[in-house]
């Protein structure tokens, strides 16, 4: 059993090793993608062209894609006011904060201890309808 669990100790860190060098891999394309990507742009608009069919079958063509998002320096609810003022209030949305219920639950936890049910027994009673919460457990190579 416990040379079961070596060899998927080391099969694990050889995975981690070959997912790193793949992911550096994966960099350097994706930085040469956008390098001739922008160059195929403004190739296409120095031609006057849309689009153009390859002989291999693929067509490349020029999308634009707009991007809208608050200045950073701009606090949130000035904004949210600013957009119902200009009658836009319907794009100011309340969303629930995932990331501090998750802390939340962390400090029921130390405080607390576990729970039978599990970390979603740690919410009010009247909350747990409305909250998915579930845990993960998986194994991490460290040192490699």
């Amino acid at each position: 059993m416990l040379d079961r669990t070596t060899e998927l100790c080391n099969r694990l860190v050889l995975l981690k090793k070959r997912k790193e060098e793949s992911k550096a891999e994966l960099a350097a394309i994706e930085k040469e993608y956008e390098s001739v990507s922008l160059a195929t742009v403004n190739a296409f608009i120095e031609n006057g062209l849309q689009n153009q069919k390859l002989t291999s079958g693929e067509t490349i063509h020029l999308r634009r894609t707009l991007y809208a998002s608050k200045v950073a320096e701009v606090p949130q609810d000035v904004v949210c006011s600013a957009l119902a003022k200009n009658g836009l209030g319907f794009l100011v949305k309340t969303a629930c904060d995932t990331a501090g219920l998750k802390g939340w639950i962390r400090e029921q936890e130390e405080e607390k201890g576990p729970h039978a049910d599990g970390p979603k027994g740690l919410l009010p009673e009247d909350l747990r309808p409305f909250i998915n919460v579930f845990e993960e457990t998986s194994a991490i190579v460290s040192g490699a």
